[in-house]
């Protein structure tokens, strides 16, 4: 400034945006430089623009970190912080911890200058999907597989599997599910990769047939020409009975009119599980034979000396018939003596 002078040749701490006229003086001869140097001390430069950056990458369960990417400002001298300490060079901050907010700033490495800072949130890793509930069908003698539906989670982010995760669907139903085995659900999440916990289905092994049908059995008599049985077992209120191959069944137990002489497949089933029994042989007996008419003739008449009848009867004779005189008492014997006359 031409008034105050110094040994050294260096000025520091000089004010921005000022020109400073720089002379020289010789300290043993006293004079001063009549030609000053007019030397310029720039402006302070200006801090770059508040960055522009966005999360380009959310946390998920499958990729538990977030990323960063600064859109602007962008330089060759531009670096980029996310905590004020450190700076890259790349505008991208990878593997960001989740559930946390970053602060980017710009700092201009020719200049030092650094930015005002732009606040971007890294969300937290989101949660599982709930343990998928459900209902089953189960498998029946005439279906011999079943089915699982899930009820919750459901949605259009959502896909399920039925084999520990190494295939999924985006269907709510399984069906043609092996009797007699245990499946393990998860649901999982497409949006985030998230898992739910297993939920265990067991499909119950195919029910047993009704056991084979005991009767008792009523057949014909001279009386009745038909026969009838009642079923004795099983017995249960989900059960039906058929004497015709299944055609038709009927709940009750009794089976009435049957015709004299046939055999009839009696099968038990059940309509709850679809299953049926074996069939057990029922057999009526043929319609009994009705003895002919007696042929029978007074072989002796009462006399003064013998004073009762004999009458013999002379047809039918077998070894399993029986004779009457009145209805009541019969014998095998064809032979009636000692019977009172004019009778």
């Amino acid at each position: 400034d031409g008034i105050v002078f110094q040994s050294s040749t260096t000025f520091s701490g000089l004010a921005a945006n000022t020109i400073y006229s720089i002379t020289v003086k010789n300290t043993a001869s006293g004079c001063v430089s009549t030609t000053a140097t007019l030397v310029t001390v720039n402006a302070i430069p200006s801090n770059p623009t508040t960055p522009t950056a966005t999360t380009t990458v959310q946390p998920t369960c499958s990729i538990p970190t977030g990323t960063i990417v600064v859109t602007a400002p962008l330089g060759a001298t531009l670096e980029y912080s996310k905590d004020g300490i450190g700076y890259q060079s790349s505008t991208t901050f990878t593997t960001l911890a989740a559930n946390a907010s970053y602060t980017i700033t710009v700092r201009d490495s020719s200049t030092g200058c650094v930015s005002t800072g732009t606040v971007v949130a890294v969300n937290a890793i989101p949660t599982n999907p709930t343990a998928p509930a459900g209902t089953m069908v189960q498998p029946t003698c005439t279906s011999p597989t079943g089915s699982i539906t899930i009820s919750s989670p459901v949605g259009v982010i959502f896909e399920y599997s039925k084999d520990a995760g190494v295939s999924y669907q985006s269907s709510t139903i399984f069906t043609g599910l092996a009797a007699n085995a245990t499946y393990t659900i998860q649901v999982r999440n497409t949006t985030t990769g998230c898992f739910s916990s297993g939920t265990g289905f067991v499909i119950s092994p195919i029910p047993a047939n009704p056991i084979a049908a005991t009767t008792t059995i009523t057949q014909p008599t001279c009386s009745v020409n038909t026969g009838s049985f009642t079923i004795t077992a099983p017995l249960g209120a989900s059960l039906e009975y058929s004497i015709d191959g299944g055609v038709t069944y009927q709940t009750g137990l009794t089976f009435t009119s049957l015709a004299a002489g046939a055999s009839y497949s009696l099968t038990v089933h059940n309509t709850t599980t679809g299953c049926v029994s074996t069939a057990s042989v029922v057999a009526i007996s043929p319609a009994l034979n009705i003895p002919l008419a007696a042929t029978a003739t007074t072989t002796v008449q009462p006399t003064c000396s013998i004073p009762t009848g004999t009458i013999v009867v002379t047809s039918p004779i077998g070894a399993t018939l029986q004779y009457s005189k009145d209805g009541i008492v019969f014998q095998s014997s064809t032979t009636f003596s000692g019977l009172a006359a004019n009778t």
